[in-house]
């Protein structure tokens, strides 16, 4: 047994003898392929058999669930110190305790994980004993140091940015006073540092990453922002995860060039250059779902608490009414409110709609809505009815609709041409008659006469006496049939 060590006591060593925080082990362990390395179960009895791909859950899949369940204020719990389990959300705890369960017999060769590149120089076990390397009374004040060292040195992005709301932002939307610092500010002179390799590395123009410098990375994190938004939520967050700046820097250059007074945050009234808007592809996209979010993301309908349990991971069934549950909830009232989603007569939201909105707002989830259009100006907006269009789709029907319309007012033109272009000597006559006699005719007056009618057709027209008086049969005005108003004495 000298030769294996516990997935357990193996984080717990890699966690203890390089000062680092189990959530940066983890996040550090994730950037790399363990799960190359042989991993065996040993049982009660000591008996070792060797774990063949595929046929139990993965290093990799541990290393996500305990990532997912840490959290910037959860750092300080370690398996060794139990206690700590007190300050995780009750999901959260059960999510850990169902992984150490599930590898509480999985263990890997100590020769293995040694000889894994990138823990060269990490691992120590020729020099300590795994479990006695910091004193279990002493772990939270170690991690707690480790910390607090950090945290004086640097602050990671996604914490800057979500304070402004409590800090320099007095109280306004996120996205508001982030634009008064892009503005206001030359956040170029502020160094951009990416954690890697358990270093901060400074990152430069010339580099290799996502973002060049303060500036651009705000920029992009400015346009995933809502415009009420006053926090950040995971998926915002992704992007940015491993990106830091130095905290004396950012802070005086906020508090010495920003001069950041309510009176100036109001002045803003200009409208922010944003990037071209990215693809679908390259937007954060969550794969690994919550054990919730993969029975939500199977729904037709949503109610308003089915769609914030689906953003945060909670059961609809059991809601946890915290700040980040009521933050969430606020945000889909607020879309309703706004027309962007329209609810059914039931008071529930089309499968569709829910799609097309949590992608506008940079939620994306695989397998639900990752595959919508790449051009998300172009998503439509929710209806009633719940029928989508894109805006090129509601052009292109209409340029269709008034093609149809003028094919049909041309078709109908030549209808009534053809109508008129046929017409009999006898139509001519009559036409003929109705605009001498009765056109102008007034029911007051005397008729004329049929003998003055039938002489006057026979004159003009080639035609017998019988067929002129069948004429003015038809062409006579009814009132003139009926004797008019006009009394004969």
């Amino acid at each position: 047994m000298k030769d294996y060590i516990s997935f357990r006591d193996f984080i717990f060593h890699l966690s203890s003898v390089n000062d680092e925080s189990l959530y940066e082990v983890v996040t550090y362990l994730l950037h790399y392929d363990l799960g190359a390395v042989d991993f065996y179960n040993i049982d009660t009895d000591h008996k070792i058999i060797r774990f063949k791909p595929g046929e139990f859950d993965t290093v990799t899949e541990f290393l996500k669930e305990i990532q997912k369940a840490l959290s910037f204020s959860s750092e300080k719990w370690v398996w060794s110190n139990p206690t700590s389990l007190k300050e995780l959300r009750d999901q959260d705890r059960r999510a850990l305790t169902d992984t150490v369960s599930k590898a509480m017999h999985c263990f890997f060769k100590k020769a293995d994980v040694s000889g894994f590149e990138p823990l060269n120089g990490l691992l120590h076990f020729e020099d300590v004993d795994v479990k006695h390397t910091v004193q279990v009374e002493n772990i939270e004040d170690l991690i707690d140091s480790e910390f607090e060292k950090q945290h004086r040195e640097y602050v990671a992005v996604n914490d800057f940015v979500n304070d402004l709301y409590k800090g320099i932002g007095s109280g306004k939307p996120l996205k508001f006073t982030l634009k008064s610092l892009l503005e206001n500010t030359p956040l170029r002179e502020v160094k951009l540092y990416r954690f890697q390799n358990l270093n901060y590395s400074l990152v430069s123009p010339t580099d290799n990453s996502k973002y060049k410098n303060t500036d651009d990375l705000l920029r992009h994190f400015y346009n995933v922002l809502d415009d009420e938004q006053t926090g950040t939520v995971t998926s915002d967050r992704e992007p940015f995860k491993d990106f830091y700046f130095n905290h004396s820097e950012i802070q005086d250059l906020v508090n010495s060039d920003l001069n950041v007074e309510t009176k100036q945050l109001n002045q803003i009234d200009k409208q922010l250059p944003t990037p071209p808007p990215m693809p679908l592809e390259d937007k954060n996209v969550i794969n690994d779902l919550g054990e919730n979010q993969r029975l939500l993301i199977t729904y037709a309908f949503f109610t308003l608490e089915d769609m914030t349990c689906l953003i945060i991971d909670e059961n609809p069934a059991y809601i946890n009414n915290d700040a980040n549950y009521l933050r969430h909830h606020r945000m889909v009232c607020n879309a309703i409110d706004a027309g962007s989603l329209v609810p059914n007569d039931t008071d529930r939201i089309s499968a569709e709609q829910v799609k097309t909105w949590l992608a506008n707002h940079n939620f994306i989830y695989k397998g639900f809505n990752d595959n919508l259009s790449n051009d998300r100006d172009k998503v439509g907006i929710a209806v009633v009815g719940h029928v989508f269009k894109t805006y090129d789709q509601l052009v292109e029907e209409l340029v269709t609709a008034n093609n149809t319309i003028k094919d049909l007012k041309n078709k109908l033109a030549q209808v009534d041409a053809t109508k008129y272009s046929y017409i009999t000597p006898a139509m001519e006559i009559m036409d003929a008659v109705i605009n001498e006699f009765w056109v102008n005719y007034d029911p007051e007056q005397q008729a004329p006469k049929q003998l003055i009618i039938t002489d006057w057709i026979t004159q003009n027209f080639d035609i017998s006496p019988a067929l002129a008086l069948n004429i003015d049969k038809v062409c006579r005005h009814s009132d003139a049939r009926r004797g008019g108003q006009y009394k004969r004495s």
